[in-house]
This record gives structure tokens, sequence and C-alpha cells, in this order.
């Protein structure tokens, strides 16, 4: 039987494995997972688990496979894994619309609700995988031009419509998507400075991605100057310990929720499991389990009133504000949510039914 160690705030795991011969152990704290590991041929981890040397200077010899519920890695040394015949599994892509929904709900808050607006906008998509072009979908049916900048895809990818960064921040959003590298070809960490936006004419700076690609203080500095007018921040360079200044300089804070959703968690799980059960031999459920359908929404307010209501980044905005020390705790407690193609609407004026179809909602009367 296959001993999988797992944190405690991954979800759906018994509902994946109930039929599959798997022991599953539960890890709440750096010393519970150090005491259980040596049982575990798998380790399943978030990215809040950093692996490298300095944290796991060697790995217990059962050890076969360490996966991440996330799309990101780069919270884990492969080389590290690698010289000890350590196995890395992630989910590419598995929280990609949930992200996609968080960036087009931070561009109606910089709109103030007014999709009036949305077609005469341009948004520079840095980074066009997975998460990347979701997003440019969702904000493409609102009307808006984007400029897709992604140098690897421009160079793997015959016919992709790559713009260079230079012409790419000349939008009035930009919405970074790309991991957190220091070497290579095209290394994204700090990739934005006050430097590479100084003669740039962004409205919105939405950062989803990595905390390390966008240099903060910088940030700051063009907002409080007012040549950056509003400002999204669900990473942070430093999280959980976040500098003041940035969160206030912030127009919407949250605390690395942007990828949280029903739906994306259990695509998590599945995904990294599925592979995992390839490798060590058992199988993963692929029922879907059931959800209740939450109750019609009334939106004669308009989409942006409804969407504050169902969207958690309103409220946890607040939150953090008022308790920037509790990053941690609002980011493994607060609900999930579901995605916006689970929720009703009901007397939607006329003017956000196309935004708000986009976006997935069902449309009442």
């Amino acid at each position: 039987m296959t001993t999988l160690l797992s944190d405690v705030h991954i979800p759906w795991l018994d509902f994946l494995l109930h039929d599959a011969p798997v022991r599953l152990l539960r890890f709440s704290s750096d010393e519970s997972l150090r005491a259980q590991l040596p049982q575990a041929d798998m380790l399943l981890v978030r990215t809040v688990t950093k692996i490298d040397a300095a944290t796991f200077p060697e790995f217990p010899s059962r050890l076969k496979i360490i996966g991440t519920a996330t799309a990101g890695t780069d919270h884990i040394d492969q080389n590290h894994l690698g010289a000890y015949g350590v196995r890395m599994i992630h989910s590419p892509g598995c929280n990609a619309h949930s992200v996609a929904e968080y960036v087009a709900t931070a561009v109606l808050h910089g709109v103030k609700g007014d999709v009036s607006k949305l077609p005469r906008l341009t948004a520079g998509i840095i980074g066009y995988g997975q998460t990347g072009s979701r997003t440019a979908t969702l904000l493409r049916s609102f009307g808006i031009t984007c400029r897709t900048c992604d140098p690897m895809l421009n160079e793997s990818k015959p016919g992709f419509e790559h713009t260079p960064l230079h012409d790419a921040l000349n939008s009035d959003i930009v919405s970074l998507h790309v991991p957190l590298t220091h070497t290579g070809p095209h290394p994204t960490a700090l990739m934005l400075t006050k430097e590479t936006l100084k003669d740039k004419p962004v409205r919105m700076l939405i950062n989803a991605a990595r905390g390390g690609v966008l240099n903060e203080k910088d940030a700051v500095t063009l907002k409080k100057s007012g040549h950056l007018k509003n400002l999204t921040l669900d990473v942070w360079q430093n999280e959980p310990d976040l500098q003041s200044d940035s969160l206030e300089a912030a127009d919407l804070a949250t605390p690395h929720i942007a990828g949280y959703s029903e739906q994306g968690k259990i695509q998590a799980a599945r995904m990294v499991l599925a592979e995992a059960g390839r490798l060590l031999g058992f199988r993963v459920s692929d029922a879907e389990p059931e959800q209740k359908l939450p109750g019609v929404i009334d939106a004669r307010n308009g989409l942006y009133s409804a969407i504050q209501k169902l969207h958690p980044a309103f409220e946890l905005d607040g939150k953090l504000r008022k308790r920037p020390a509790d990053f941690t705790r609002l980011r493994n407690t607060h609900p999930l949510r579901m995605e916006f193609r689970y929720h009703r609407l009901s007397g939607l004026p006329e003017s956000d039914r196309k935004v708000a179809a986009g976006l997935g909602f069902k449309l009442l009367k």
C-alpha cells in the first residue's frame, strides 16, 4: 500500500482516493511533516512549503515523489530532488480559470464597474501559458485588445503573435502570468521595475503570478507619483511578511488567493494524484463531487456589485489591511469560492449582460 503524506490544507484527497490502496497521512506544521516523512512514499505540498537543500538536506530512502498541488514550482529545487532520485510532479494550469477570473475582477474594480470603458482599453498579457491565455480570452470577451508577450513561446511556437515586452507594457492594463525564474535566456525575477515602467502609460498593474517578478518598492514609488493609477497585488515579494507601504499603495490587496476556487483545488489534486498513481500503481477517482448550486444573486445594481458579493477578494482586502500578520491564516482558512459559471444572476442590467456572459455567469431575467 502506498503512503501519502499531505498538507492538511489540500482538500478533496479523501474523495479522490476513496477506492485507492493509499494510506493518507496529514501534516499541519513543519514538525509533523518531518516526523512523518520517513513513512511516506509520496509527499504532497503547497507553495508555502519550501523544499531545497537548506530545508531538507536529505530525503528518506522510501520517498519516491514530491508533488505540489500548484501550477508554480519555484518553491521546489528540482536539482536537489534529482540528486536523491526523487521525482517532482505538479499541476500546470489547474487554477488557470480561477486566476483569470481574479484578473477580470481586478479590471472591473479598476474601472469601478463601468463596463462601457472596457472596449477602449488595451491589456499587456505578460506570459502566455495556460493562465495568461485564459486571462486573455476573458478580457477579449469584454472587448479589450490584448497584446501577448511570451519570448519562450515565441521561440517554440511558429505563428504565435508575440509582442516584445517594451511594447506590451504600452498598455492600459498589464497582467503578469510568468513563473519566477532567476536563470536561463529569459529570467523573470524583478522583470518589472521603475526603469521598465517609467515611460509606459500603465493604468492598471495586476500581479497574480509571483511576488518576485515585480519590484514592489518601484511600483509603490510609481503609484505615489501618480504614474501608476491602479495596483492589484495578490502575491508579494516577501510574503507572508508584507511591507506596509506596498499594502497601502495597492488598490486591491489579497493574500495569494487568486487561484483559490473549489474547482481549481480539485483539479490540482486530481492532476498530481493521477500522475503519481500512474507511477506508484494506484488509480484516482474520475468522478466529480456533488456540489450544491449557489443561490440566485440579485444583480439589479449591476455586475460589479454582484461580483463584490461573490468574490472573496473584496472581503479579504479589508481583513488583510486590518491585520497584515494574518496573511497565512486568511489564505488557509477563508472558504473556497465557486467559479462564476456556477452562479446565477437575476435582474442584471442589459448594459452588463455581455461582460457577465463572457465571465460564464448564468443569466436569468
